[in-house]
């Protein structure tokens, strides 16, 4: 099971060549596919949005590719997709006839009234980038430390830009298209001219990595913000210092102008936003209400209204009040980037489920209880929430995978939705069949186990009886989870179940009375996952304590301990003849270890470096299947050679399943997707 991790990743995008514009959306499961995959489903999560100049359009950015939406209908007009790219943001033209897409495989350009691929500036790595205000020039960032400028017309480069020395991390032109500000990871910034290409002056002051950098709307003064948890303004021709912005006590992750360039807001990690006079540099407000990381902050474009947005979903601010209170939008929670329609009426917001939903922000703007109403269904409805877990049913016809939505029941022969059972109310961990196929076992962050019957959907569940508190909030107002369940399983013929949340300890639970009947303690840290032997009279559990410790389940007693791991052990898995054992690290450079399960003794090493969030034996035993940072690894059980690599989602591998028959192999990922692959091509 893969790391708990509360912060929010950068999400790596996949992009893909137009397959045809106006395509079905039924028919995205079979586009760009990997080597060896049989299908794709989930479009992945959303992580950037943008309206058309026009509002007619809205660009979704998701992690396998850039889907535009009508935004009157909710009609999906077209994928705007590359093969083998991964875009990492979008931005559109001045004009919105164009949205440029960059990621480290470059800048494509596509028409945004046909989809179609206009052309690609460059395959360079891009980390940054930005139209100028006439629409006629593109400047990118990158990772190397040098700036470029495209000619968008003809695709050719104008000019290159050196003298950072680290990541290039922001651009922005003047109003005038005069001038080129850039940010970068080497603390400064730096003024160029946008006709010559030469570099005006350095800007000097932050103590950390620079982040990002912006020009007044009137062009006269240039923000920047750093992980040196200030914010400062500078003269934009002459790159003098005016004002360092202090307060903030944690990173700044965003800032905005306010319309008449009076105003800078700023977003950070310390839940707050604050409001700076711009010609004085002095702090003019603090906006308290967050509670949980705020990613993102913006004007209403008549300037009246601030919207941010936390972890804990969005609030709206009166931005002319003495002393504003938030409207807050406590049903849309997760939100991870928003964008203000041009007209100012609407938010489309892009909710880490997956899901876009418009918010009416009319009344919004009447601090107080303001009548904020979804103006329309979710657009995007493809999309899965963050998915941990994967596993098929005893028979092979049937996939469920668990996330924080419900538990998701697939046709495992046309990958049809069939149904999905909730009750649960937080994220799932883990996720099994019992023996006999009728029941589904997950666990979650709730502290819960939780079992529903297959064929009608009935839930029960299952907890601790001894005093166990399932959360906390702290003075800062912050949830603490005291009781996360890593890891449920049933033993092999379905009597019991076993349990390990994020303590200590791994309990046993009778099935047919749902009582907890044992509880087997000697870990000295969290237990991550655990595994049954194939006869059911041993369980194994990985712990961060960087060992494996063996039970005998009918005594309790503890058998003995795999020691050899230089980190946490996040996953163990059981060779389906109970001889050996499997085991991997989270996030550590550790290699696969495979053990004698009767002995103890380390048999063999397999030289995989990174982490190994799930891993599997082939039905037949001869495969050893590991799911991590570098995608689906196959190993030959017993020489331990790498026999093949799957590589396909747009993030880390968090969960694997075989097939009953082994012949095709399931995976989820942080993506949000879930790829079905070939498994027989392994032994080819």
């Amino acid at each position: 099971m893969k790391p708990k991790n509360y912060t929010i990743l950068p999400l790596f995008m996949c992009v893909a060549l137009l397959i045809s514009p106006y395509a079905n959306a039924q028919d995205y499961t079979k586009w760009n596919l990997p080597e060896g995959a049989i299908a794709r489903y989930g479009k992945g999560h959303i992580n950037k949005m943008q309206y058309s100049p026009d509002g007619n359009q809205l660009a979704v950015l998701t992690t396998i590719g850039v889907w535009v939406y009508d935004t009157q209908s909710g009609e999906e007009l077209f994928l705007l997709t590359s093969k083998d790219d991964r875009i990492s943001s979008t931005q559109y033209s001045p004009d919105g006839n164009t949205i440029a897409g960059y990621s480290w495989y470059g800048v494509r350009l596509w028409d945004t009234a046909t989809g179609q691929l206009i052309k690609t500036l460059t395959n360079d790595p891009v980390n940054s980038l930005a139209f100028s205000q006439n629409g006629l020039k593109i400047a990118c960032g990158n990772n190397n430390g040098y700036v470029k400028l495209w000619d968008v017309n003809t695709g050719e480069n104008i000019g290159t830009l050196i003298g950072h020395t680290k990541t290039v991390s922001g651009v922005a032109f003047s109003p005038d298209n005069t001038i080129l500000a850039s940010s970068s990871m080497d603390q400064t910034l730096r003024l160029w001219n946008v006709s010559t290409s030469e570099h005006i002056t350095t800007l000097i002051g932050h103590t950390d990595r620079v982040i990002s950098v912006a020009f007044s709307p009137d062009g006269t003064v240039l923000a920047s913000i750093s992980d040196d948890n200030t914010a400062r303004l500078w003269e934009a021709d002459t790159g003098k210092s005016r004002a360092t912005l202090e307060g903030h006590t944690k990173r700044i992750n965003a800032m905005a102008f306010s319309p008449d360039s009076t105003t800078l807001v700023t977003a950070s990690a310390d839940n707050t936003v604050q409001k700076w006079d711009v010609p004085t540099g002095q702090h003019k407000q603090t906006l308290i209400g967050h509670q949980h990381y705020l990613l993102s902050v913006e004007y209403s474009p008549d300037g009246s209204t601030i919207a941010s947005t936390g972890w804990d979903g969005i609030r709206l601010w009166d931005a002319n009040a003495e002393n504003p209170a938030s409207a807050f939008i406590s049903n849309i929670r997760q939100v991870r980037s928003t964008a203000y329609s041009p007209d100012g009426t609407k938010i489309a917001t892009a909710v880490y489920d997956g899901t876009i939903r418009l918010v009416d922000t009319t009344n919004g703007k009447h601090i107080g209880q303001p009548d904020i109403k979804m103006i329309a269904t979710p657009l995007n409805t493809g999309h899965t929430f963050w998915c941990y877990c994967i596993t098929y049913s005893p028979d092979g016809n049937t996939i469920a995978t668990g996330d924080g939505n419900g538990v998701k029941l697939w046709d495992a022969n046309t990958v049809q939705h069939k149904a999905t059972y909730k009750g649960h109310t937080d994220n799932i961990n883990s996720i099994t069949f019992s023996p006999d196929g009728d029941t589904i076992l997950a666990g979650t962050w709730d502290g819960r186990i939780h079992l529903w019957d297959v064929h009608t959907g009935k839930y029960t569940a299952l907890r601790a009886d001894d005093d166990h508190t399932l959360s906390q909030t702290d003075e800062r107002g912050y949830i603490t989870r005291r009781d996360h369940v890593t890891s449920a399983i049933y033993s092999p013929d379905g009597i019991f179940i076993a349990s390990a949340v994020d303590e200590k300890n791994v309990r046993l639970w009778d099935v047919a009375t749902g009582k907890q009947i044992a509880t087997f303690t000697g870990h000295t840290d969290y237990i991550h996952s655990i595994a049954y032997s194939p006869n059911g009279t041993t369980i194994a559990s990985a712990s961060s304590d960087k060992t494996v410790r063996l039970w005998d389940v009918a005594t309790g007693k503890h058998i003995k301990t795999l020691v050899g791991h230089n980190d946490a052990v996040y996953s163990v898995a059981y060779s389906p003849d109970g001889a050996t054992i499997a085991t991997g690290v989270g996030y550590a450079n550790d290699e696969i270890r495979i053990w004698d399960a009767v002995s103890g003794e380390l048999i063999n090493t397999l030289k995989k470096y990174g982490p190994v969030f799930s891993i599997e034996y082939s039905p037949d035993g001869k495969i050893i299947a590991t799911g991590g940072g570098g995608g689906v690894l196959f190993w030959d059980a017993s020489t331990g050679v790498t026999l093949k690599t799957f590589s396909g989602h747009n993030s880390g591998v968090d969960a694997i399943s075989y097939a009953p028959d082994g012949q095709t192999i399931a995976t989820v990922g942080g993506d949000g997707t879930m790829i079905l692959w070939d498994a027989t091509l392994v032994s080819e």
